[in-house]
């Protein structure tokens, strides 16, 4: 917030949680991403998963717990 220079971060970011919750029922997983990720620790791969979400996001997404248990150590 402080890089995108916003006059209030926490009035923003308030904002920003608020509408979360509100629209989380509409966030989708991109189509066959359950099968990728499947098949690619199938064949060995180390899997990573890089997000902006906060850890109160990641708990609140029910679509992100769909996957969730595929990466190993989430921390």
């Amino acid at each position: 917030m402080q890089q995108l220079d916003a006059k209030n971060p926490k009035a923003a970011f308030a904002t920003w949680s608020k509408n979360f919750m509100v629209h989380k029922s509409e966030i989708e997983l991109f189509s066959n991403i359950l099968n990728t990720i499947l098949t690619l620790k199938e064949k060995g791969s180390i899997l990573g998963l890089v997000t902006s979400r906060t850890r109160d996001e990641l708990n609140n997404d029910d679509t992100l717990c769909k996957i969730i248990d595929n990466y190993k150590n989430f921390k």
